[in-house]
């Protein structure tokens, strides 16, 4: 009975269990591939295209991938390593995710590559004891300090291995034209009436035609798009 019962707890949260989003059902995500890789991050160029040239998506958003995200969180005690995303203003939108405490950060504090930041729940009790004084307090991340403005629930925040997100804008600028370094993740909403198997052609449609504008770095690429549920639970 102690088996079965943990079995099916196993199997409810993974696939069972509702995503903990608005609308679940119209979440993607969207990849690129290349013929060594099947599974490729996109390059912040190519993001940017697909961005302005679907149609099939409500709002597309993008976040840096963990590997490249580690910190460290000071003045809170002994010195810890965290993951801080740097993400789109817009990631809590696309996804339907209401903060727990304050708010995200805003497109102009983006655009102006403000120092703020949106932390977990788990680094909130974690750090700072759950205290309710956090939104508006300076946190230090390496060499930096950052102005807390929100906290976001455990159970939505994604991606769940994030302790902190920050403006994607902080990103290295060398990386901003370059189409050969992959670091972003990218989610989207489909618009009404749109289908998964509808994105996914377009999407296709515009790798070709990236392949064709830019074939030094995209000739051998393509890109695909595939359910969030279906991509977290695979």
């Amino acid at each position: 009975m102690g088996a079965n019962t943990a079995l099916f707890g196993v199997i409810f949260t993974v696939l069972i269990q509702p995503l903990p989003f608005r609308d679940p059902g119209r979440l993607v995500q969207i990849w690129e591939t290349h013929p060594a890789l099947p599974q490729l991050q996109v390059t912040v160029p190519d993001f940017q295209d697909f961005r302005d040239q679907a149609h099939s998506f409500q709002q597309m958003a993008a976040y840096t991938l963990s590997a490249m995200n580690r910190g460290t969180l000071l003045g809170q005690g002994e010195p810890e390593i965290v993951h801080a995303t740097m993400a789109g203003s817009n990631l809590f939108s696309t996804m339907g995710i209401q903060p727990l405490a304050g708010r995200a950060f805003s497109d102009t504090e983006e655009r102006a590559k403000q120092k703020v930041a949106v932390i977990s729940e788990n680094l909130w009790r974690r750090k700072f004891g759950a205290d309710p004084a956090i939104v508006g307090r300076q946190i230090r991340l390496d060499a930096q300090s950052f102005l807390v403005v929100g906290v976001v629930s455990q159970r939505q925040a994604y991606p769940d291995w994030a302790d902190l997100w920050i403006p994607l804008s902080l990103i290295e600028p060398d990386l901003q034209n370059r189409r050969k370094y992959h670091p972003l993740e990218v989610i989207a909403r489909l618009r009404a009436g749109v289908s998964p198997e509808q994105a996914h052609s377009e999407i296709q449609t515009i790798a070709r035609r990236l392949a064709q504008a830019h074939p030094d770095t995209n000739a051998t690429e393509g890109a695909y798009v595939i359910p969030l549920a279906r991509e977290m639970t695979r």
